[in-house]
């Protein structure tokens, strides 16, 4: 074979094998479903309020039910991130639930730090606001 049909091959394999990241910075609405943070005041009603959610999806074991953020742009853009393919966050309006609904994706260790206006836990949250939203997954 000639230099030409080698360098057509590695260049086609190499393709089907990149990473492909996209992202989204805008208002919108999003839920996490999963491991994250969230910061709001104190003065807030319990479970609701003004503030900021950091949401980190994570992967758990092949048959653990996946966790990951479903999130709708006000650009009509529809973003779903699975597992540790992606994270966001989102600084607006606020409600969350410390546990995972019933679907199973909380069944990892879970860290409550009491201490702080900041909680890090295992749960369901939405908010509608201002969101960063980072996929990453392989493309092919």
């Amino acid at each position: 074979m000639n230099v030409l049909t080698h360098l057509s091959i590695i260049l086609s394999i190499s393709s089907c094998l990149v990473l492909a990241n996209e992202s989204f910075s805008g208002m919108g609405s999003f839920a996490c479903y999963g491991d994250m943070s969230i910061t709001f005041d104190k003065s807030s009603s319990a479970g609701e309020g003004e503030g900021f959610v950091d949401c980190q999806p994570s992967w758990g074991s092949p048959s653990a039910p996946p966790q990951g953020i479903i999130a709708d742009g006000a650009d009509g853009s529809h973003w779903v991130t699975v597992d540790d393919k992606g994270y966001g966050d989102c600084d607006g309006s606020i409600w969350y639930k410390t546990d995972d609904l019933g679907l199973g994706y909380c069944d990892r260790k879970m860290t409550v730090d009491d201490g702080h206006q900041t909680r890090l836990f295992c749960g369901y949250a939405t908010c509608d606001g201002y969101l960063n939203i980072e996929c990453s997954m392989l493309s092919g």
